[in-house]
Order: C-alpha cells, then structure tokens, then sequence
C-alpha cells in the first residue's frame, strides 16, 4: 500500500488488520518518511515501512521498482507458509510476476478501491462502453481506454479480486470480462462506536458546538472537490433556506475552499466550514445531524456513508456507482444534479415527524456494513481459498 488517507485506503487497512488478528499479517507501507526499511511489531501484525525513492519515470525503472521490490518482500516471508499478498493499488502490476516467481505458491488478492476512468469521467459508465467499442478516439480518450486495459490486465493476472460494491462486481464481470469465480463481494464495516443522546444531552451539544436548538442540521462529509457533488449541494441548499429559515450546513472537510465559499456568498451565515477535523469531533457532528448528504459520482463503499448510518443519520445519496446501493430507496436522488429533487428530498426529511428514516438508515448499517459482517466474509473467503 502507498501513504492513504483518513477515509480511504488507510482505513481500510486498519478495519481489514482487525479482521485477520488471529494471523500473521504484515503491512508494507511504500514511499514512508523513513530513511531506510523500517520494521516495527504488534502483536501479530509486522509493519514494514520502505522508504520513498527518487527514479526517473519510465516505463523501465518502474517495472525495475517493483522487481526490486519483489525481492525485498520474499526476503521476508516465510516461504513455508501458505503466503497471501493483497494489492490495493492496480499500479503495482509489475510486481505479480515477480511475487509468483519467487513465492511459488502464494495466492495474490487484489481488492478495488477506485477504478482509473472513473476520475476523468465521473464515474459515467456509458461514456466508458462509447470510448471502449469507438476505434477513432481523440488524445484524452486514449488515456483513459489505456487505463482501462491496464486495470484489465491487472485484474487478470491476480488469483482472486475483492470489491467493496455490487455495481463494481457487475463492471468487472461485463465490462473487464473477469471470470465470475475470481470476484467476491465484501463491502467495507466498522464496529458500532454510536452513543444514544437523549433530548437534553443533544441539546447541550449543539449549544456546545455553537447552534442554536431549533436548527435543522445538515451534514456534508468529504473533500470539497467536484467530484463529491458539493455544489450541487450548497445551490440545493438556497431554495431549502428559503423553505426553512432555521436550516444550517456544516460542511466537513478540506480541499477547494475559495471555490466553494464564493458560490455561499449570500447564505454564508448559514453555512458551517469546518475543515479537516479528528473523529471525535466528526463523531459530535454526527449527534447533532438531522439529515446526511452524499452525492459522489462514484465511490466503492463510503466510509462516510456507513459512519452516518451508524449514527442513524437519514442518508441522501446519488445514484451513482458504489453510492445508490447504500441509499434507501426514498432518499435516493436518481438524477444526480437534480437540484430541485435534492432540496425536496432534504425539506422532506428535515420536516419529518416520525423517526422513520433514522430507524431505517440504522437498519441498512446493522444489515450490510458492521465489523463483524465485514470479518467473517474475510474469514470465510480466505478459508475458501
């Protein structure tokens, strides 16, 4: 694995050492801010942290990379032992020949975390089938069907893919042309860290977090990218200010700030940027959330999503790639910039008198994404093995 960030790959990683605490498990961190190969212990788990180096981008010296460090894991390994390597980036394909030639009978499991074109065309699947089946195609298609072999080929080379979303499982299958047998579905968990507040408390902690006891809390968590869909959000939130005066939106996370508090100008007293935040305090926004909003053009299996339905968090989403399957179907915003529905499904939320959609949020989090759904389908894919 590279350097990942908080809600990405590095958590993956820390929820996937928990699953298989029981083994032996070492985690090799490349480019680290280490001088040299540094490994450290804990309990079962070995951390192996090699350092950044400097290497002039060729196609040659990379593959040269990855050979080199081919040789520096099996120094490592017990080469007696029934040795599974998982890849969690697709640009470490040079290194698969060279794990199976000198680990003869390891196993290499890759799992899919993003897919290449799904950055330059916002996850627009059939954008991708016209680039993939066009022969004529202009510079920057090119880029992305090349891409898109790369990851095919890939994925053909490793013994078995793990992907984290159903719509995933499916492209693999239709669109790289991957063998059923090799693709096993496991969505991302976390351990239940919700607190029930009651009435008091909750109003406490808004008074604590400067909001006021009648505010309709709003809760964006995530880059302040295009890709997240935040604008769509923050001109969504204009005509539901004008529906309800006490709505307020807190906006988490960092990224493109200039961009993004131009387009709040009118409203900026209604709107809350956070930045970058700790989890505990992350986790004292979700108490005080009345309805979550994500609308991603593609993600796998948000972590920010299951951390909002862990706290019973009425989840508006996208219907787009790794986000519709994690939404129920009433918040589901099934044109994803439209910004008419988006604010007719929030006001429909936030002036809802039941708890309704909190119960069902709840409910899809205890169903398909907690801890221990997440470890023993690892635990019973890697025995199947």
């Amino acid at each position: 694995m590279n350097k990942a960030s908080q809600y990405g790959i590095g958590t993956f990683i820390n929820q996937l050492c928990m699953c298989l605490s029981e083994n032996n498990i070492t985690i090799i961190t490349l480019n680290s801010q280490v001088n040299e190969i540094t490994i450290q212990h804990n309990g079962k788990i070995r951390r192996i942290d090699i350092p950044a180096i400097n290497y002039y981008d060729t196609k040659n010296n990379y593959i040269r990379y990855y050979r080199n460090l081919s040789y520096i894991v099996s120094i490592y390994a017990n080469k007696k032992e029934a040795n599974i390597f998982i890849l969690n980036y697709y640009f470490m394909h040079p290194i698969i020949e060279y794990l199976k030639k000198h680990m003869n009978d390891c196993k290499i499991i890759a799992v899919v975390h993003f897919l290449g074109w799904c950055f330059p065309l916002n996850g627009n699947i059939s954008k991708l089938r016209k680039i993939i089946t066009t022969k004529t195609k202009d510079e920057e298609e090119n880029i992305i069907y090349e891409e898109f072999i790369q990851e095919k080929r890939y994925f053909n080379q490793v013994d078995y893919i793990i992907c984290l979303s159903k719509q995933t499982e499916e492209l693999l299958s239709s669109l790289y042309m991957i063998e059923k047998y090799k693709i096993v579905k496991i969505p991302n968990g976390i351990k239940d860290e919700y607190i029930s507040l009651n009435k008091e408390e909750r109003k406490m902690l808004k008074h604590k977090l400067l909001f006021r006891e009648n505010d309709l809390i709003i809760l964006y968590v995530g880059r302040l990218d295009p890709s997240k869909g935040l604008d769509l959000l923050i001109s969504s939130f204009y005509n539901v200010t004008a529906k309800l005066d006490n709505a307020h939106l807190i906006i988490v996370g960092d990224g493109d700030y200039d961009t993004y508090i131009k387009k709040c100008f009118s409203i900026r007293n209604k709107i809350t940027f956070t930045g970058k935040i700790t989890k505990e305090n992350l986790y004292q926004y979700y108490q005080i959330a009345d309805v979550g909003v994500i609308l991603s053009y593609h993600e796998q299996c948000s972590f920010v999503a299951i951390e909002m339905m862990m706290h019973k968090i009425p989840l508006i989403g996208s219907n787009n790639l790794g986000i519709k399957e994690m939404i129920s179907k009433d918040l589901k915003l099934f044109h994803s910039e439209d910004i008419n529905s988006l604010s007719q499904l929030i006001i429909k939320v936030l002036t809802s008198s039941n708890h309704h959609y909190q119960t069902e949020s709840k409910e899809i989090y205890k169903r398909m994404y907690t801890f221990k759904e997440m470890k023993n389908k690892y635990i019973d894919f890697l025995e199947s093995i």
